[in-house]
């Protein structure tokens, strides 16, 4: 028994003043769309919440769920971690360009978790464009089942486009070409 869409509201209505939390895990807290309607509020509250991973694992967002965070993912600039796997997101056609969206419009995420959730084989497809172009996400976590011609395609881009930048530098001392004398 979790927490639910009750607990998770006065949670979140409690963290808008909290300045020192930079992660949070509500995983199989038996939360619906309800619940990522919250969490999505908090994430798009002006405030000086660092929240850097965020895990939603086995819960019950539903494709909807995952549609109510995807505007919070064009509002946060320090989440580095989603985790939304095993929560029943089946790849509903408005719901997962909403995600793609967000996805598009964040810098700040890194790792994605979509695993266990029955996302069909042609919305991740729909979705290499935006991750080819997204650099700052290194890994995309999504059901094996998925066809291997896209998940190969997946793995490729993943693991080939140049990272992203991380700042500008002179990198490591002694390492780089200098000027010959």
């Amino acid at each position: 028994q979790g927490i639910g869409d009750e607990g998770v509201s006065a949670l979140c209505i409690g963290m808008r003043s909290c300045s020192s939390v930079n992660k949070l895990s509500l995983a199989y807290n038996e939360l619906t769309v309800i619940g990522a309607q919250h969490v999505a509020a908090l994430l798009q509250t002006p405030s000086i919440l660092p929240l850097q991973l965020l895990n939603l694992q086995g819960n019950k967002l539903r494709s909807g769920g995952l549609a109510a965070l995807a505007p919070a993912l064009t509002c946060t600039a320090t989440l580095s971690v989603l985790d939304v796997s095993s929560n029943f997101i089946n790849g509903e056609p408005s719901a997962m360009k909403n995600f793609a969206e967000g996805l598009h419009a964040n810098n700040s995420l890194a790792k994605v978790d979509l695993n266990y959730n029955p996302i069909p084989t042609a919305t991740v497809r729909e979705w290499l464009p935006v991750l080819a172009y997204k650099t700052n996400i290194v890994q995309f976590r999504v059901h094996s089942r998925i066809d291997k011609d896209v998940a190969q395609s997946l793995t490729y881009l993943l693991t080939t486009r140049p990272a992203a930048k991380k700042g500008k530098g002179k990198g490591k001392k002694g390492k780089g070409k200098g000027k010959k004398k």
